[in-house]
């Protein structure tokens, strides 16, 4: 579906807008029906090409890693992927431990300690003078 939005005065020319238009759509009782109206899953797939893609924890922890492999052949991309997984969700991934200086919750923000190993973690936080 594409909706194009115009100004009510545009004249068909190329020359900018004088000024910014507010404006607003609201779409109601949309349905899809008649034969091809949904799309089953599998039914649409891109041709295999050339590029790769990067993909992201944060936009993907939700996801099965079936589904994500599942959806990225299904855009074409083969070969290597590129999982960002972020340094703020490395260590704990990896089984460490990420803290503020004085051991309270890093989502937080302020001074942040990441200790790759959880056993060396107190020492860490003693060094800094907040364990």
């Amino acid at each position: 579906m594409f909706i194009s939005l115009v100004p009510g005065d545009y004249d068909g020319s190329t020359v900018e807008l004088s000024a910014p238009v507010e404006a607003w759509v609201t779409l109601d009782d949309i349905m899809c029906d008649g034969s091809g109206s949904v799309l089953a899953l599998g039914d649409a797939h891109v041709p295999p090409h050339g590029l790769s893609i990067a993909t992201g924890y944060d936009d993907h922890y939700h996801v099965t890693p079936e589904r994500l492999v599942r959806n990225i052949v299904a855009l074409g991309y083969r070969g290597a992927v590129n999982h960002y997984v972020g340094m703020s969700h490395y260590f704990r991934l990896a089984g460490g431990v990420v803290t503020t200086w004085d051991g309270g919750p890093a989502a937080g923000g302020g001074q942040i300690v990441a200790s790759g190993d959880p056993r060396r973690h107190d020492e860490v936080l003693t060094l800094l003078g907040g364990g």
